[in-house]
C-alpha cells in the first residue's frame, strides 16, 4: 500500500523543477521535460511512496531528477562561439534527404535488421510465417547472437544507419507520403519482432507512438506540435492499458481474460511503479557498477568490439548484476528474465548514494549534446521526434536502454556532418565568401 502524504510530496517535488524548466520554452522542448520527468516519476519516483520502502531515497529522487533536467536545459540554452551560424548562414552543408546515399542507407538499414532470417539459420519463410511471442528463452537467444560476429555487424550497422532511414521518411512526409512512411515503421517494427520472435511492451508503445507522432506532428516545414494531437494520443493510451496488461500473459504463453481499465491500471502501476522496492540492493550494490566504466562504455559505445584486440569492451552490466542479486540467475541460461533497477536504482549502483546526482549530470550532458544537434537540423526532424519518444524508456531501463540508441543513432551523422563543413571551410573561396556574408549582417 501506499504513503499518501509521501505520494504527494513525491508529485510535488516532481511538478515543480518540472514546471521551472519547461517555463519559456517551445512546446516540442517542453515535451522532452515533460517525458523525463513523467518516466522518471513513474518508474523510480511513485514506488518510493510504498509503505515498505524507505523514505530516504526521497533525497536522491529529487537530486537525480532535478540534475538531469538542469544539465539537458542548460546545453540547449548555452551559447557556442561559432565562426558562422551552422543553421542558416551560407556555406554550412546541411543533410540532402533526396540524396541515392539515403536511399542506399535506408535499403542496407533493412537488410541489418532482417538478417536474422538468414543467417545462422536460412529461414526467410519466418516472415510469412512468424512464431508467437514467447519471452522464455529470449536472452539465451541474445546471448547466443552474440557470438555470431556477421550478426554483431549487423546491429551496428542499424544502429548507424537509424538516421538515413529516418531522413527517407523525412523526404516520404515532403512528398506528402506518410502513409508509406507509417508502412515503413510498422516493417521496422516487425522485423525487430522476428529476430527472436519477441517484441517488449515498452517497445510496442514506441513504435505505436513513433509511427501516431509522424502523422499528427511531422510536416515538410518541420515538427508542429498540437495539444488535440496529444490528448487523443493520451487517450488512447489509456484505452490500450487492457491490452498492455494482457500482453505479458501472452508473451509467457498464458492466455487471459480480458480486464476492466480500472483492474488494468491497477496491475500496470504494481508492475511498473514496483522498482523502487528493491532500491535496498541497489544500496547494497553501490559502486558495483564502476564510475569509470561507466563513461568509458558511453565515450566508446561507437566503436565495435571486434576492434579491441588486446583488451575487453567497456560493457554496463549493471542489469546483469541486479537480477543476479534478486534471482541468483545468470544472462544466458535457460528462463532467465532480466530484471531492472530503473535509471534511479542505476545510479545508486554506479555512483553510489551520496553521488547520485552526478548521474543526471552525465546522462543530462549526453542527452542534450546529441538532441540540442538534432534538434538544429531539419532534415533530421523525425529522428530528433524518435529520439524524444525514446526518452519514455529513461526511468525504467536507465542509460543501458536508451543512451545506446541515442549516441550510436547520431555520433556518426555528427561526425559527417562536422567533416563535410570542416572540408568546405577549408577551401579558400568559401572563406572569402563567408567573410563577405559576414560583413554584410554587421552593416
Amino acid at each position: 500500500m501506499f504513503n499518501f502524504s509521501e505520494l504527494m510530496l513525491i508529485v510535488v517535488l516532481t511538478i515543480v523543477p518540472a514546471y521551472i524548466v519547461c517555463r519559456k520554452e517551445k512546446r516540442t522542448t517542453r515535451i522532452i521535460f515533460v517525458i523525463i520527468s513523467a518516466s522518471t516519476f513513474l518508474y523510480s519516483g511513485v514506488g518510493i511512496a510504498y509503505e515498505t520502502v524507505d523514505s530516504k531515497y526521497i533525497v536522491q529522487y529529487v537530486l537525480f531528477l532535478v540534475s538531469i533536467l538542469v544539465t539537458v536545459k542548460l546545453i540547449f540554452h548555452v551559447r557556442v562561439k561559432r565562426r558562422f551560424n551552422i543553421d542558416t548562414e551560407i556555406g554550412t552543408i546541411d543533410f540532402d534527404c533526396n540524396s541515392k546515399m539515403v536511399t542506399i542507407l535506408t535499403v542496407v538499414f533493412f537488410i541489418s535488421i532482417s538478417m536474422h532470417l538468414f543467417y545462422p539459420t536460412f529461414q526467410p519463410w519466418k516472415f510469412f510465417q512468424p512464431s508467437g511471442p514467447i519471452s522464455t528463452y529470449i536472452y539465451a537467444q541474445r546471448a547466443n547472437s552474440r557470438s555470431y560476429l556477421l550478426l554483431n555487424i549487423c546491429e551496428t550497422l542499424s544502429t548507424a544507419c537509424l538516421p538515413f532511414f529516418c531522413m527517407y521518411l523525412k523526404r516520404l512526409v515532403e512528398k506528402h507520403k506518410k502513409l508509406i512512411a507509417v508502412l515503413l515503421v510498422a516493417l521496422w517494427a516487425y522485423l525487430t519482432y522476428l529476430q527472436y520472435n519477441y517484441i517488449g511492451r515498452y517497445q510496442l508503445i514506441v513504435y505505436a507512438a513513433f509511427a501516431y507522432f509522424i502523422c499528427a506532428f511531422v510536416r515538410p516545414e518541420g515538427i508542429v506540435v498540437q495539444r488535440k494531437y496529444i490528448i487523443i494520443f493520451a487517450s488512447a493510451m489509456i484505452a490500450m492499458i487492457p491490452f498492455l496488461v494482457a500482453y505479458t500473459s501472452i508473451r509467457k504463453g498464458i492466455i487471459s481474460g480480458y480486464s476492466s481499465i480500472s483492474d488494468s491500471i491497477s496491475t500496470l502501476i504494481e508492475e511498473e511503479c514496483g522498482y523502487p522496492l528493491f532500491y535496498n540492493v541497489c544500496e547494497g550494490l553501490q559502486g558495483t557498477g564502476g564510475r569509470l566504466n561507466f563513461i568509458l562504455w558511453m565515450v566508446l559505445l561507437p566503436i565495435p568490439s571486434a576492434f579491441f584486440i588486446f583488451t575487453s569492451k567497456p560493457t554496463l552490466a549493471v542489469a546483469h548484476q541486479f537480477t543476479y542479486a534478486i534471482t541468483g540467475r545468470i544472462f544466458g541460461t535457460g528462463n532467465y528474465s532480466s530484471s531492472l533497477p530503473s535509471v534511479l536504482g542505476e545510479g545508486i549502483m554506479i555512483w553510489g548514494m551520496n553521488w547520485v546526482w552526478l548521474h543526471g549530470i552525465v546522462m543530462g550532458i549526453f542527452i542534450g549534446i546529441n538532441l540540442r544537434f538534432l534538434k538544429g537540423h531539419r532534415s533530421l526532424d523525425i529522428l530528433y521526434l524518435y529520439m524524444i519518444t525514446l526518452l519514455a524508456v529513461i526511468g525504467r531501463g536507465g542509460a543501458q536502454s536508451y543512451m545506446g540508441t541515442l549516441i550510436n543513432g547520431t555520433v556518426f551523422i555528427m561526425l559527417w556532418w562536422w567533416a563535410c563543413n570542416r572540408v568546405r571551410i577549408g577551401s579558400r573561396s568559401l572563406r572569402t565568401e563567408l567573410r563577405k556574408n559576414n560583413e554584410a549582417l554587421r552593416i
